[in-house]
């Protein structure tokens, strides 16, 4: 299978107290490209996370859950 990575500015998804998968179109449209790749995303995660372990921790969840990669500023 091929891989096709999306670098953005920001990832889809909304980190709160649980992480959730945001809607849009891009979002959309990406989730049906995905049939044929093996798409990989990345892009800021949204929030500012200054405990590390925590900040791991989300990591590890995003990249098991939607193979998202996440940049924390």
């Amino acid at each position: 299978m091929r891989r096709l990575i999306n670098v953005s500015n920001r990832l889809p998804i909304t980190i709160g107290k649980t992480i959730r998968k945001s809607a849009g179109g891009l979002v959309t449209a990406m989730e049906g490209i995905s049939r044929d790749f093996d798409l990989r995303w990345v892009g800021w995660a949204g929030g500012a996370i200054t405990d590390r372990r925590r900040r791991q921790e989300i990591e590890r969840e995003i990249e098991a859950e939607y193979r998202y990669y996440p940049i924390f500023l």
